[in-house]
C-alpha cells in the first residue's frame, strides 16, 4: 500500500514597505516577488491582500470585505447574525424591565401589607370561596406561605389584594369589605385580577419609586373599583367584631 503525501506550496510571496513608508493611499505598494494563479478559487473569507492603512497584523484577521459584499452566503450570515443579536437584545431588555417591575411591586407591596390576624383570614377565606364558585377552581390557596394581604383599612372599610394560586394559575384576589353596626365585617366586593395589571398599576405614576403610601392605597382602591364583583352568596360575613390593627 502507498502512503500519499502531502505538502504546502507558496503561490504567493510580496514584501511589504516598512509601516511608517506607506502600505495606504499614496504610499509605496508591496513589492510582488511571483504569484501563481490557485487551482482553487480563493475563499471570499480570506484576508484581503490589497495595499491599506489598517497594520497587516490586523488586516489578517479580517475578511476580504470588497469579496463578501457580493457572496449570497456572507448575507445569510450576517442576517442570520443581526437577528440572533437583535433576540438576545429584546430578551435581555424585557427580562431586565420585567426584574425592575417585580422589584418595584415588592416595595409597595411591603408599603400595604396588612397584619393577617382572624378576621383578615376569615375575610380572605370567604372571597377565595366566592372565586373558587365563579371559576370552578377548587384549589385556591394563598402564594406566599402564611398568607399576605395588602391593602388599607379604615375604621369602616377595607380594601385589599391576597395573592392567590390554583393548579392552572396565579391571580391577585381582590376584595373589599365594611362593618356594619354590630361591628362585623361583610364582604362587598371580591374580584380575581391578573398578576401583570396589578403590577402595572401599582408601578405607574408616583409609584414607580415606592414611596407614596397614599398613592398606593388609592391604587388598590382604584383596581377595585373598576373591577366587577363575582357574584357574593346571601351571607358572606367573614369575620367577627374586632381584633383587627388599623392602617392610614
Amino acid at each position: 500500500e502507498e502512503r500519499a503525501s502531502a505538502r504546502w506550496l507558496l503561490r504567493h510571496l510580496e514584501l511589504e514597505p516598512p509601516q511608517g513608508g506607506g502600505g495606504g493611499d499614496g504610499g509605496q505598494p508591496p513589492l510582488v516577488l511571483y504569484s501563481l494563479e490557485a487551482s482553487v478559487p480563493e475563499s471570499k473569507w480570506a484576508p484581503s491582500r490589497e495595499p491599506s492603512a489598517i497594520p497587516s497584523a490586523v488586516r489578517n484577521l479580517l475578511p476580504n470585505t470588497q469579496a463578501l459584499l457580493g457572496d449570497s452566503e456572507a448575507h445569510r450570515f450576517v442576517l442570520t447574525l443581526a437577528t440572533a443579536v437583535m433576540a438576545n437584545a429584546v430578551a435581555f431588555t424585557y427580562l431586565h424591565r420585567r426584574a425592575r417591575g417585580l422589584e418595584r411591586v415588592g416595595r409597595v407591596l411591603e408599603l400595604l401589607r396588612l397584619p393577617v390576624d382572624r378576621p383578615a383570614a376569615k375575610l380572605r377565606a370567604a372571597a377565595m370561596r366566592v372565586a373558587e364558585r365563579s371559576i370552578e377552581a377548587r384549589a385556591l390557596q394563598p402564594k406566599q406561605e402564611g398568607g399576605g394581604l395588602y391593602g388599607w383599612q379604615a375604621a369602616d372599610t377595607l380594601y385589599a389584594l391576597a395573592p392567590v394560586v390554583s393548579p392552572a394559575a396565579a391571580y391577585d384576589l381582590l376584595l373589599a369589605a365594611r362593618r356594619d353596626g354590630n361591628g362585623e365585617w361583610e364582604l362587598t366586593h371580591v374580584s380575581l385580577a391578573e398578576p401583570a395589571e396589578t403590577q402595572v398599576r401599582l408601578t405607574r405614576g408616583g409609584l414607580a419609586t415606592g414611596e407614596s403610601l397614599a398613592i398606593a392605597q388609592a391604587a388598590v382602591a382604584e383596581m377595585i373599583g373598576a373591577a366587577e364583583s363575582l357574584p357574593l352568596a346571601p351571607s358572606t360575613r367573614g369575620a367577627g367584631r374586632g381584633g383587627e390593627r388599623r392602617r392610614k
